[in-house]
């Protein structure tokens, strides 16, 4: 779903999403989870030369539906603030 949502939205570059889990727990009756994720994102427009790129940190909150993970919450730039 995400591939198909940047690949809409950025029709004129290319980008990269590399996701590395730092950290995930579930619940004890297994039914509910957080996860810690640190994010490197970069974009390319097609008529540029200079990448855009940013690392984030996000903190995810879970529920499993059956036998899928279904995301109920999302904190994106999670930990220490950027300088301006």
């Amino acid at each position: 779903e995400f591939d198909a949502w940047l690949s809409a939205r950025f029709r004129f570059g290319s980008y990269s999403v590399e996701r590395k889990v730092l950290h995930a727990a579930t619940d004890a009756s297994e039914q509910q989870a957080a996860a810690l994720t640190v994010d490197d994102i970069s974009y390319r427009h097609d008529g540029g030369s200079v990448p855009h790129s940013k690392r984030r940190y996000v903190a995810w909150l879970l529920r499993r539906s059956g036998t899928t993970w279904r995301i109920t919450h999302a904190i994106l730039d999670f930990g220490k603030a950027s300088p301006p």
